[in-house]
């Protein structure tokens, strides 16, 4: 995943766009997601059951107010702190920070459409998020003794990973790109742009299966 390419503002002439994935057009891709995400977390507490029923029995909500009042904080704690790495990592291989959007349903995103990235910032800049608040959260875990911090931690940690499902899945997406690819996000929509008949999009196992992703993107989109 190295490439000398740097993030540009101005799209060199020899790139076209090939297409773009915007989540207002897929939505049965959005929503087989959200499943993944939920069913994960699920399979996730079922594994943490079994391994520790004195867990599993610290980290239950009890019917008070402070708790659900604390989850709530969490939750938004989390939110914040997801999409602000998520702004860092922007501004380490730009030195320009994003600006920051919210959807109709209340959604964070962080937008860097005026920028075109490489295949490894973008990619690195996805998973940044997760990678960072995980580590993070174990070592804040290591730390803290049992306790109302110590359960919101544990469910901070899990909620980022299923709220970086989305982040996953657009990274393998940008995974199996060509090393010559450069991607714009506009945080709701990500559009790639290649050089036409690029060596480098050579017929190896990756572009087989970019190819078939393609393929199915574009009969979706028909």
């Amino acid at each position: 995943m190295i490439s000398n390419m740097n993030p540009t503002q101005i799209l060199p002439e020899s790139y076209r766009h090939c297409y773009t994935l915007d989540s207002s057009q897929h939505k049965i891709a959005q929503a087989l997601l959200m499943c993944v995400g939920l069913g994960a977390f699920f399979l996730g507490w079922q594994l943490l059951g079994s391994i520790s029923p004195a867990l599993m029995t610290l980290l239950k909500l009890g019917r008070d107010r402070l708790q659900l009042v604390l989850f709530l904080m969490t939750i938004i704690i989390m939110i914040l702190l997801h999409e602000a790495i998520h702004a860092l990592a922007l501004w380490f291989f730009t030195r320009s920070f994003p600006s920051f959007g919210v959807t109709h349903m209340g959604s964070v995103y962080v937008d860097a459409s005026n920028w075109y990235l490489p295949r490894t910032p973008m990619f690195l800049m996805l998973v940044a998020p997760l990678l960072v608040l995980s580590m993070l959260g174990i070592l804040l875990l290591c730390l803290a003794s049992p306790g109302i911090f110590f359960k919101m931690l544990i469910w901070a940690i899990l909620l980022n990973a299923i709220g970086a499902v989305n982040d996953l899945a657009v990274a393998a997406w940008v995974f199996f790109q060509p090393a010559t690819v450069l991607i714009k996000n506009s945080g709701l929509a990500l559009s790639i742009y290649r050089i036409p008949d690029d060596q480098s999009q050579k017929t190896d196992i990756k572009a087989r299966i970019r190819g078939f992703m393609e393929r199915r993107l574009i009969e979706s989109m028909t």
